[in-house]
């Protein structure tokens, strides 16, 4: 019976995006065209309690949605709308764990990330590491202390923690406390190089981010980068020092050469839009 609910619920779950043409979504297609043209000043002028109707004070957080095209109406058809598309039933498959990613027939565990014994522990290596590296604890295979951090990765492992770097960044673009970050995730070696070229490979650590330590631009560039560390400095196990992996597949890192203090864990459940509140966020700390 529990596994013919869990269809069932799945079953009705897989048809949120057939919204389109339901009466619920007509009717805020309806109302749409009927508050085209309208101003917010004229909204206002209409309502004089606008404000105190369409926004909300908890604890230091003012949510306030009045200053939209929009009125009580349109919230009690956007309500409805979300009832009608069993939204508490995603919600409630989202926490569960269920494989709502239907492209990728994963779950969407992001919100994991707040609260899991493994995650924290996780967190700690991380403020660990950030530590060292802004104490400048972290050495190199040759004993100077690493100053120049390049994250090598894609899509989810790379965009999220450029932009937060990008949106932070002082002065001098992604340097803090001394430390430099660079971004590569083109597999054209131009990118590499240019963003190697003012580093000194005895100070520099890289961090391959990929969760399969497969993904072919990632680990392209691992490979050029732990040959232009070879050039430099040796290669063998001095290199273990200079590669931190962010990875699913431990595995796989060590094979590559990471030794296991410096494989951080992200698990497939995170989705690349999310990941930066991940290991994968380590560029921002």
């Amino acid at each position: 019976m529990l596994r013919e609910r869990r269809a069932s619920r799945i079953g009705h779950l897989s048809t949120m995006s057939s919204s389109i043409g339901s009466s619920t979504w007509q009717a805020l297609i309806e109302h749409q065209r009927a508050l085209r043209g309208r101003t917010l000043t004229a909204l206002f002028d209409a309502s004089p309690q606008r404000f105190e109707r369409l926004s909300l004070v908890w604890e230091d957080w003012l949510a306030d949605w009045s200053k939209q095209r929009l009125t009580p109406e349109t919230m009690s058809l956007l309500v409805a709308h979300a009832q009608d598309r069993n939204l508490p039933g995603w919600i409630e498959a989202l926490f569960n764990g269920e494989k709502i990613n239907l492209s990728e027939g994963r779950p969407a565990l992001h919100t994991a990330l707040r609260q899991q014994t493994a995650i924290r522990a996780a967190q700690a290596r991380m403020r660990s590491l950030e530590a060292q590296l802004r104490g400048r604890l972290r050495l190199g295979a040759t004993g100077r202390p690493i100053r120049h951090v390049v994250n090598l990765g894609v899509g989810g492992s790379d965009l999220g923690p450029r932009l937060v770097c990008e949106a932070l960044a002082g002065p001098r673009a992604f340097r803090s406390d001394g430390i430099d970050v660079a971004f590569v995730s083109n597999i054209d070696p131009e990118q590499l190089t240019r963003a190697l070229t003012p580093f000194d490979p005895e100070s520099t650590l890289f961090i391959v981010a990929s969760k399969t330590f497969t993904t072919s631009e990632t680990m392209a560039n691992a490979h050029a980068a732990r040959d232009w560390l070879t050039r430099f400095i040796g290669g063998g196990g001095a290199l273990s020092s200079h590669f931190v992996a962010v990875t699913a597949n431990a595995e796989a890192a060590h094979a590559f050469g990471v030794a296991g203090q410096n494989v951080l864990p992200v698990w497939d459940w995170v989705g690349g839009r999310y990941s930066l509140w991940s290991a994968v966020g380590l560029p921002i700390a």
